[in-house]
């Protein structure tokens, strides 16, 4: 569920041109939002977010070759298990054309089973379950807003 704040942003609509090549003046709305406002949105965004817990993700199988040998790898019944931020935000800075956004400590957690299998000899297999935690990841993302 998203929640927006109407009162910290600004919605325009306009008629759609249909020149031969689209351009963003072209754009049948346009949304303007205070910095307060897209903080406000995007906390909100996580804290709902969070409700991925439980999701299972797409199974996963490649191959390694290691010039002498090769291995197949599956990872499936991947599910995520635990997701959490510290703090998500954004800061605008005008002059510049440019926002910074911003990821403070986050981290997951992922559930799988997995299985490994030798393609050549001696056919080496094996399998089993684990459990992969991703912690402190801090991410800084340059915008460029013009």
């Amino acid at each position: 569920m998203l929640l927006l704040y109407v009162s910290s942003f600004q919605v325009q609509c306009r008629t759609l041109q249909f020149p031969r090549n689209l351009y963003k003046e072209d754009s049948a709305m346009q949304v303007t939002g205070t910095e307060k406002g897209f903080n406000k949105f995007i906390n909100n965004f996580v804290q709902n977010y969070k409700r991925i817990i439980g999701l299972k993700l797409p199974d996963q199988v490649f191959s390694l070759y290691l010039g002498f040998t090769s291995f197949d790898f599956q990872f499936k019944d991947i599910t995520i298990t635990g997701f959490n931020f510290d703090n998500v935000g954004i800061n605008f800075y005008e002059s510049q054309g440019n926002s910074f956004a911003r990821v403070v400590n986050a981290s997951f957690t992922l559930q799988l089973a997995w299985k490994l299998q030798q393609t050549t000899y001696p056919f080496i297999t094996d399998s089993g379950t684990g459990t992969i935690n991703v912690k402190n990841i801090n991410a800084n993302f340059l915008i460029n807003t013009q």
